[in-house]
């Protein structure tokens, strides 16, 4: 019985040293594919000659098919309103203010002004 026991002690540090050894080399694969992928990372950032001439070569692909640019869009119709003179002119004050003041975008207060020049007054 006592030598079945100091056997199976010599078995299980055996196995442990075996497990440590796996381990370690497990490890030290890891560290290794490690250190590849950490030289190659630049590489991926820049993209080489030919991988930028695939993408030229899918981009002009593109001209094969037609765009969406030169596609017809249908119009969608709104509800039909008559432009009446008094918002000519209004569209012409508010485009002389603009070229007045060189403003490409007033602002609500001096859409306001445009409108009280007109004589527009709160009713």
């Amino acid at each position: 019985m006592a030598r079945a026991a100091k056997n199976s002690k010599k078995k299980k540090k055996a196995a442990t040293k075996r497990g440590k050894k796996a381990v370690a080399k497990k490890a030290a694969a890891k560290k290794a594919t490690r250190k590849k992928k950490a030289k190659k990372a630049p590489a991926k950032t820049t993209p080489s000659r030919k991988k930028a001439t695939k993408r030229v070569a899918k981009k002009s692909g593109a001209a094969e098919r037609p765009s969406t640019g030169t596609k017809k869009r249908e119009l969608r119709k709104g509800p039909q309103t008559e432009v009446t003179e008094d918002v000519l002119e209004f569209i012409r004050a508010l485009d002389e203010f603009k070229k007045a003041h060189n403003r490409p975008f007033p602002t609500w207060s001096e859409i306001l002004q445009v409108l009280r020049n007109l004589g527009y007054r709160k009713g």
